[in-house]
């Protein structure tokens, strides 16, 4: 694997993050060994940047090396992790419990306890199986109930088909296992079982939607550059095409929407960073070096026509003829940001809830830290283990559509229709 390609600059091995394509390469002939797996570790460490998932699978493939496996503990990971965590998913506390759900997380199972504590026995072919870039992508499904007002009211603009498709819930698993699309009218027939256990299931009643609603507009009033914030991204990625009306308990919203101003602080040029990152991903794909990339960047217009007509013959063949000039409409950037951007557009493009939080390219001045439910580093929606005082059904609305999450030290149970939750205590 080439060097290149485990940069922490936000590039990314091989394959474009959106052609579904492998992260890592397979060598073709022949049976795979735990040396192949040792000769992906740059590939692997340069999609680290995505997720907190993606960083501990990079911690996991450098301890591995050629052995065929190894027994951690999640405290002994805290270091090497700290140092490849992407500084928007350092948590507000790194600890063994928290490293423990995001091995779940990965589909590693304890084997034990020991004087050292909770013990996982990690195989490398269980790690070679492991894409990256598909950990990174919420494969479980998204928990809506665990969803800050803010996360809701990006997904309801970015996603208003997602938002409002019916789930489909699972009593045995007591989660939702599966989201239905398109015209809800026209489904006929009984409901599929369960993928998981077999299970019969039932359509989740929409109940739910009234109590996002009022964490919407909590969210809403507590910051008031939240909807500016995101109406101007919205329109900038929409050229300007009016926003669709929402039916109720939305409907305030179309309201608030009309009259929300521009936004504090500088605007988002949410479109340029996409077609920058675009633009640099063709030149990636053509064999163009890191330097040579920041090189046309540094500049614009015909000086930035100039440098790209200077690589290589073999770069012009494999991009194709470029008539109007190369990427002539994007500013100059230099190396910092031009990194930055790309990094930030291919976590919008591979993790769900980078999208959600509404990351900036670059920290805050004096970030602030909030300790509680975050469902990016929750473990997924399961069924729950021998608990005590495990509720059959919602003390608030009787409902038994409940579920388990996992923060990391507290087991929480919520209801799928009103929003209650509560921690569960063994």
């Amino acid at each position: 694997m080439d060097s290149a390609f485990g940069s922490t600059r936000g590039r990314t091995p091989e394959s474009d993050l959106r052609d579904g394509g492998p992260a890592v390469s397979r060598p073709p002939g022949r049976a795979l060994t735990p040396r192949d797996l040792a000769a992906q570790r740059g590939a692997v460490d340069g999609c680290a940047f995505l997720s907190a998932e993606a960083a501990l699978l990079a911690v996991l493939v450098a301890r591995m090396g050629e052995r065929e496996e190894i027994v951690i503990h999640p405290g002994d990971l805290i270091d090497e992790l700290r140092g490849r965590l992407d500084w928007r998913d350092v948590p507000a506390a790194l600890h063994a419990k928290r490293i423990g759900a995001w091995l779940r997380r990965l589909g590693f199972s304890p084997v034990g306890r020991d004087r050292v504590g909770v013990k996982y026995e990690i195989h490398w072919h269980q790690l070679w199986q492991l894409d990256p870039r598909a950990v990174s992508a919420e494969g479980e499904g998204l928990d809506l109930l665990a969803l800050e007002g803010a996360a809701l009211v990006r997904l309801l603009v970015q996603e208003q088909q997602l938002f409002f498709a019916p789930r489909i819930w699972c009593p045995t698993c007591r989660g939702v296992v599966a989201t239905l699309w398109g015209d809800p009218a026209e489904r006929r027939g009984e409901l599929w079982p369960c993928l998981k256990c077999g299970s019969s299931t039932r359509v989740l009643a929409d109940t739910w939607l009234p109590w996002a609603s009022d964490r919407m507009r909590t969210a809403i009033r507590n910051d008031r550059n939240l909807l500016p914030r995101v109406k101007a991204e919205w329109e900038d990625l929409h050229d300007g095409a009016p926003f669709p009306r929402l039916p109720e308990p939305f409907a305030w919203l179309n309201a608030a929407w009309q009259k929300a101003g521009k936004p504090r602080g500088r605007p988002t040029a949410v479109h340029e960073r996409y077609a920058l990152a675009h633009a640099v991903e063709q030149l990636e794909r053509a064999r163009v070096s890191e330097s040579e990339v920041e090189e046309i960047f540094r500049v614009h217009g015909k000086e930035r026509q100039m440098r790209y007509d200077k690589l290589p013959a073999r770069v012009h063949r494999f991009l194709g003829p470029c008539d109007v000039g190369f990427a002539v409409d994007l500013p100059r950037v230099n190396p910092r940001r031009l990194w930055a951007d790309v990094q930030w557009v291919r976590r919008q493009w591979t993790n769900p809830m980078a999208r959600l939080r509404g990351e900036r390219n670059f920290p805050a001045a004096s970030p602030k830290r909030e300790i509680g439910m975050d469902a990016a580093v929750l473990a997924p929606l399961r069924s729950p283990g021998p608990v005590s005082h495990m509720p059959k059904v919602c003390p608030k609305c009787r409902n038994n559509v409940l579920a388990t999450n996992e923060d990391g030290s507290l087991l929480w149970v919520r209801c799928w229709a009103c929003g209650w939750s509560t921690p569960l205590r063994g």
